[in-house]
């Protein structure tokens, strides 16, 4: 799915893809999903373009994971 980022369980901790959600909840709606070895964000809706606001979201994710 383009509108779909996938999360490998082994390096994402659930904790911080929920507050990501949360402080994203302005940019987009995002429901979460998940599997036995991924954690699954589809974006249903963003105030700006799908991809800029995907990419943003991984690249804030990634910020609060390895602070």
């Amino acid at each position: 799915m383009k509108n779909r980022l996938f999360l490998i369980k082994e390096i994402y901790c659930l904790e911080k893809i929920k507050q990501a959600i949360n402080d994203y909840t302005n940019l987009a709606v995002i429901e979460l999903k998940e599997d036995e070895n991924y954690y699954y964000c589809d974006f249903k809706e963003t105030y700006y373009a799908l991809d800029l606001t995907i990419n943003e979201f991984e690249n804030y994710l990634i910020g609060l994971t390895y602070k």
